[in-house]
């Protein structure tokens, strides 16, 4: 809950999406190919299905009034990427590494720790709609 907030830390997050590399202390990260993630829409508001680019959303650090302002912008499909409080980057291929050992996390699930490589294959399933 909210009073988890305080107790929040950053790691170092060493990114390298399509070849650009970016620095970060973040608290989180996700990894999306729509703009619905854990049942909250419009999470990831450029996101495309059919375009062949993940969304890369990273939460950097920052103050506990402007992270909190940022979740309510998360939960009322609001987010902007150009908010300062966020790296919002478009790629077909993201690795994710940071400074100590971090389990990864699946739609609740455990995940593959970091170091995570993820990467599309564009046009691999042919989709109905």
């Amino acid at each position: 809950g909210i009073g988890e907030v305080p107790k929040f830390r950053t790691l170092p997050r060493h990114i390298t999406a399509d070849g650009k590399v970016y620095d970060e202390q973040a608290y989180f990260f996700v990894v999306v190919n729509s703009g619905v993630a854990g049942g909250l829409k419009n999470v990831a508001p450029l996101a495309k299905l059919d375009d062949g680019k993940l969304d890369l959303i990273v939460v950097r650090k920052c103050s506990i009034s402007n992270f909190v302002a940022l979740a309510k912008s998360v939960v009322s499909g609001e987010v902007k990427p150009d908010d300062p409080h966020i790296l919002y980057v478009q790629a077909s291929k993201i690795k994710v590494e940071a400074g100590e050992p971090v389990e990864g996390d699946l739609d609740g699930e455990k995940g593959p720790s970091l170091p995570m490589k993820i990467e599309t294959r564009h046009h691999a399933i042919e989709m109905f709609y």
